[in-house]
């Protein structure tokens, strides 16, 4: 157990990732990949296919020590060796997975390809978003109605001095329109902006703010910030020297160095239309 702790140690710092960076790529919370390395508990499966597939692990090494730290590396020992049970039966997990996958997108794509064939048949009527039919009341096209996703509402993120999360009260979703939605539900959320330091980037105080996931700072980029278990929004910049540094957009100036502990959450997406708000999951 020790040494799968030791080489989970090792892989990670050879992503050059920290405990919260690699937690929040894997999808799971910092205190459980620290219990791993620590080796209160052993990695689940789901753990070692999440990172298998996420950052090519090749879980034989890291059960193990046997072969390469990552796939398609050349193993230190002989490959005829019996491979360990957990590592098939990973194996047979992701290539299930992908199976699925492949299968679903054969499906999706057959489908449009159909539909595409019925539209271009002779004589077909085109398709329209929305009925053109009027009654002798109405003498207007009805617009269709706007589809919404419910995401994830993360209480405040502060434009000044960063402001405490409590993750007991993440309960709470915001619905938005479905075109702000670029890939899948779950890669964006939810924040409400304290403070005027964004005011500039027309983000006032008081906005509801959508944000996609991410953990890698960029260059220009507005992105949220995680500070010792506060968060707060500002402007990424490098300087010449590689150095990141947050900077706020009210005229001032004013940067703050991003530290060697604090880690990107989350890509400023846009500003929400005033009425929206939180609702408890559930609530119509």
């Amino acid at each position: 157990m020790s040494n799968i702790c030791q080489r989970l140690v090792t892989l990670r710092e050879t992503l050059r990732l920290n405990q919260s960076n690699l937690a929040t790529s894997l999808e799971i919370k910092r205190p459980t990949l620290a219990g791993y390395e620590k080796g209160t508990f052993p990695p689940s499966t789901d753990f070692m296919v999440k990172i298998r597939e996420t950052y090519g692990v090749n879980i034989d090494w890291l059960l193990t020590g046997e072969g390469g730290m990552f796939l398609g590396e050349k193993p230190k020992e002989s490959p005829e060796k019996e491979t360990h049970p957990i590592v098939s039966s990973i194996d047979a997990l992701v290539k299930e997975n992908l199976k699925g996958h492949l299968a679903k997108l054969e499906e999706s794509l057959m489908a449009r390809i159909e539909a595409i064939e019925e539209r271009l048949k002779p004589g077909a009527k085109p398709e329209t978003e929305y009925s053109s039919e009027t009654t002798e009341y109405e003498d207007y096209v009805a617009e269709p109605k706007p589809k919404y996703g419910g995401l994830s509402y993360w209480n405040d993120v502060a434009a000044g001095p960063p402001v405490p999360q409590h993750p007991d009260e993440w309960e709470q979703i915001v619905y938005v329109p479905m075109r702000l939605i670029k890939t899948k539900l779950e890669d964006y959320y939810v924040m409400r902006v304290r403070g005027n330091s964004m005011i500039d980037a027309l983000i006032p105080d008081g906005s509801m703010i959508m944000l996609r996931w991410s953990n890698a700072p960029r260059h220009g980029a507005i992105q949220a910030v995680w500070i010792d278990d506060k968060v707060t929004l500002k402007r990424m910049m490098e300087d010449e020297n590689h150095g990141w540094t947050l900077r706020h957009e009210d005229g001032s100036g004013r940067t703050v160095p991003l530290g060697e502990g604090n880690y990107v959450v989350g890509d400023f997406v846009a500003v929400l239309p005033p009425s929206t708000k939180p609702r408890i999951r559930g609530e119509e």
